[in-house]
């Protein structure tokens, strides 16, 4: 599995630097940007860091061709939503195309990201987690449309 990585820069609002205790959660959300590959998105919450009003940010993105961009380290706190435990928390954003949906090659890339989590950290099927979850949010879509979808792609 190809990640590259694209650290964000230090900022209050994206990467504070914080090192994380323990991992024991894993956090699955989407971007509101239709359309927009993995790469954009990284950058988007780059300038993030200049904007006070908003804190954003997640450990990987996985774009609409498979890519897999790391940008804050697995050991530092990443604020991908309000209301989780952030402090244990691992985050996986999935870019969505122009529908508004996932194509197959990012689903690939998603079940493999994260079942190399879930077995590098022992999590257990009860912490993942989609943002709907903790924030009643419709992210990510398809996932909240179809949970059984989340499911299929953990390998026993």
């Amino acid at each position: 599995m190809n990640i590259k990585k694209y650290y964000l820069t230090k900022s209050l609002n994206t990467r504070r630097m914080e090192k994380m205790e323990y991992i024991d959660k894993i956090l699955i959300t989407s971007s509101k940007y239709n359309g927009f590959p993995a790469l954009k998105n990284r950058n988007i919450i780059e300038m993030g860091k200049y904007k006070d009003e908003e804190e954003f940010s997640c450990h990987y993105i996985v774009g609409l061709k498979g890519e897999i961009i790391n940008i804050i380290p697995e050991d530092e706190i990443s604020f991908p939503t309000r209301g989780v435990d952030d402090d244990n928390t691992i985050s996986i954003m999935l870019c969505v195309d122009k529908n508004g949906e996932y194509t197959k090659e990012e689903l690939f890339s998603f079940k493999r990201i994260l079942n190399k989590l879930i077995k590098k950290y022992k999590i257990k099927e009860d912490n993942i987690l989609l943002e709907k979850d903790v924030n009643n949010s419709r992210r990510p879509k398809t996932l909240v449309d179809e949970p059984v979808l989340l499911f299929d792609m953990i390998e026993e």
